[in-house]
């Protein structure tokens, strides 16, 4: 399916990347090259096509400060590097060589340090990127900065495993964390400013809004990347899930995919039009809340602005007709 024909949210201005795109996009490939990325996981022409710099700067607002855009693109450049890497070493059944990055990596995102001694090149970056986020977030950020980087290493091990899901709402659950969507929306509080209480951020609207952001981008994600990964025989993607459990036809899975991904848009626009009367009774501090109706926003706008990522980056690359030859009406295919 191209992307252009996913639902999206309605937006009274076009997506345009952020003023500092192409300085940002330079940033993440030194960055990468700096602390070794470059080389040892990747090399600059892979990095360069995969435009993770791009990448936040069609998603973050235009009045996100360079520094906060960098350390989106740092993250989604870190996040694809080690996901491939987690996927590759698991596939090979070197679980025991992932599970001993895989705690350093976990010390390094929560806390943004690492040994002096460490000498692995993504764990460094993990902890540089991790630092900079840290030290301009409010303390209550931190946090869920942290909870939400811990629940993605988990979903990721669980997605390497090779795990059969019981249900389609247990995939959900377990790709909603493994998407790392929260962390995208912990760093626009950064930008915004804010920190959403604790008893406000964890019930409705924010339970929705945060829940159903993280859907939307994972499944989207599935949808765009699904003829990729079944060509490669991957199995955690929404449409693969459906096909299994329902018995359905790719085609008649990958419309009931797009079906749940309107539906949850939906959810999400209603959860938002519901925030300026919440507000007004809410616990969130008078000189919060014109923040945290940005941030609703901003999360919004993420969604619109990967879909043009979707285009550029050759992550997502297969031929049109391997596409057409997958989504067939034949029951597992």
């Amino acid at each position: 399916m191209d992307i252009n024909d996913l639902p999206r949210f309605d937006q009274p201005w076009p997506v345009t990347p952020h003023p500092h795109a192409a300085a940002t996009e330079e940033h993440v490939l030194q960055w990468a090259e700096d602390f070794g990325v470059i080389p040892a996981y990747s090399n600059r022409e892979r990095m360069a096509a995969m435009r993770s710099g791009w990448a936040a700067a069609y998603t973050f607002p235009p009045h996100t400060p360079i520094e906060h855009l960098n350390i989106w693109a740092d993250c989604i450049a870190i996040a694809e590097i080690s996901d491939d890497y987690c996927s590759r070493l698991t596939s090979q059944g070197r679980q025991a060589d992932w599970a001993s990055l895989d705690v350093r990596l976990r010390t390094a995102s929560r806390t943004g340090t690492c040994s002096p001694e460490e000498e692995d090149p993504m764990v460094r970056a993990t902890a540089d990127m991790s630092a900079r986020l840290l030290a301009v977030a409010d303390p209550l950020v931190q946090h869920r900065w942290a909870d939400h980087y811990d629940a993605l290493w988990d979903a990721w091990l669980i997605e390497a495993s090779g795990r059969t899901y019981t249900s389609v709402d247990e995939y959900v659950r377990i790709r909603r964390a493994a998407i790392g969507t929260a962390m995208v929306s912990d760093i626009l509080e950064a930008v915004e400013r804010i920190a959403i209480p604790a008893d406000a951020y964890n019930a409705y609207p924010f339970t929705t809004l945060v829940d159903a952001y993280c859907d939307i981008m994972a499944w989207q994600n599935d949808i765009a990347s699904y003829a990729l990964e079944a060509a490669s025989g991957e199995g955690n993607n929404l449409v693969a899930i459906l096909m299994e459990q329902d018995g359905l036809t790719t085609r008649q899975a990958m419309i009931t995919a797009v079906h749940m991904l309107g539906k949850r848009i939906a959810d999400y626009t209603s959860a938002e039009q519901s925030l300026p009367e919440y507000l007004q009774h809410s616990i969130i501090p008078a000189s919060d809340r014109p923040g945290v109706l940005r941030w609703a926003q901003d999360n919004r706008s993420t969604i619109n602005g990967v879909t043009y990522w979707y285009r550029e980056t050759d992550r997502y690359s297969l031929s049109k007709t391997t596409q057409e030859r997958l989504i067939t009406d034949t029951p597992g295919v």
